[in-house]
């Protein structure tokens, strides 16, 4: 990519290869400045991204002041309110929080009810059939996507993503 025709992803690119070497010549006595911190809790941030799919990203500020250290409740309170994140934690608690659209799902999980070769369509009828393969009941069936409870796919119960399945 460095060497490639667009500027834009040459810089880029070059800009990750020049942050990962100077986060390798670090030593553990330099003392860090705020900002050193700063961009290192940025590239820790970004190589955690980078390996997830998030559905979004919500940053908060701990106080008005700009000042370390200080945690003001009710700011953050607000903030997150604002921000829906509290409300999304209701739906991804009480609600069917992993919805995926039929085609997705389907290509996703078709091992549940076919065999390998087969080629289902993405339909509902096809997701339903591997739900009931799967030994899954408590979902929901919109009109384009399969709604699942947040167990379905973190393996705490049987589920799409536990070995008992």
């Amino acid at each position: 990519m460095i060497s490639g025709t667009d500027s834009l992803l040459a810089d880029i690119f070059q800009y990750q290869e020049h942050t990962v070497e100077i986060d390798n010549t670090k030593s553990s006595k330099h003392k860090t400045s705020l900002a050193g911190g700063f961009k290192a809790s940025l590239v820790d941030l970004a190589k955690r991204l980078g390996g997830c799919e998030p559905h979004f990203i919500r940053c908060l500020k701990p106080n008005s002041q700009q000042k370390p250290v200080v945690w003001d409740h009710d700011l953050v309170q607000r903030q997150l309110l604002y921000s829906g994140v509290l409300e999304t934690v209701k739906i991804r608690k009480k609600g069917y929080s992993y919805r995926l659209p039929f085609n997705d799902f389907v290509n996703r999980h078709k091992v549940l009810a076919y065999n390998m070769s087969d080629t289902p369509p993405g339909t509902q009828d096809s997701s339903q059939k591997i739900l009931q393969a799967a030994g899954i009941t408590d979902y929901r069936m919109g009109s384009t996507k399969v709604f699942l409870k947040y167990y379905h796919v973190s393996g705490r119960r049987v589920g799409l993503n536990s070995p008992s399945v």
